[in-house]
């Protein structure tokens, strides 16, 4: 059974959140590329975690919430979007989101018939995330933006991200 709320025995930590950024996988080809199962995301994250997890249905926005709580190690959050085309990551910088970056392109299909990209929240990096990536590979692979709020939405759907198109829902076809 999935609980259905965060640990309230838990203190809240303000400089834990203000400190952190939230980042993005998804594809920039459109729907259907990228698509986890949230049964399949609940039993890896265990496996791989264990006892360091709890997990929730948060019913308005997300399928399914993770808390990983590791003793000594980073605490982060993985958000399963209710449609299973995105897989939000919070709580984390962009070295320390290359672990369970790599580990969520390790649970997609080799080939998606797509990209698989992670794209930082304030739009200013993202990285191409191709078939075994390696949190290493993760870390030195960020395309970082000078003007994210322009430069990021002037890529082209299949030339990089469609996300205008996919927020809009705006057709722009396929590319020549």
């Amino acid at each position: 059974m999935i609980p259905t709320g965060p640990n309230v025995d838990e203190p809240y930590d303000p400089d834990f959140y203000r400190n952190s950024l939230w980042f993005d996988i998804w594809s920039p080809d459109g729907p259907g590329v990228f698509c986890l199962d949230r049964e399949e995301l609940m039993a890896a994250a265990q496996a791989r975690w264990g006892d360091a997890v709890a997990m929730y249905v948060a019913p308005v926005v997300w399928s399914l919430s993770i808390d990983v709580r590791q003793p000594g190690g980073q605490d982060f959050e993985i958000y399963l979007a209710w449609d299973r085309q995105s897989v939000s990551l919070a709580m984390l910088t962009d070295d320390d989101v290359a672990e369970p970056a790599a580990w969520i392109r390790s649970l997609l299909p080799a080939e998606p018939g797509g990209r698989i990209w992670i794209i930082r929240g304030d739009l200013a990096c993202h990285a191409d995330l191709p078939a075994g990536i390696t949190a290493d590979q993760v870390r030195k692979s960020w395309i970082y933006h000078e003007n994210p709020t322009t430069d990021i939405w002037q890529l082209k759907p299949r030339e990089g991200l469609g996300m205008n198109a996919r927020l809009s829902g705006e057709s722009h076809g396929e590319n020549p």
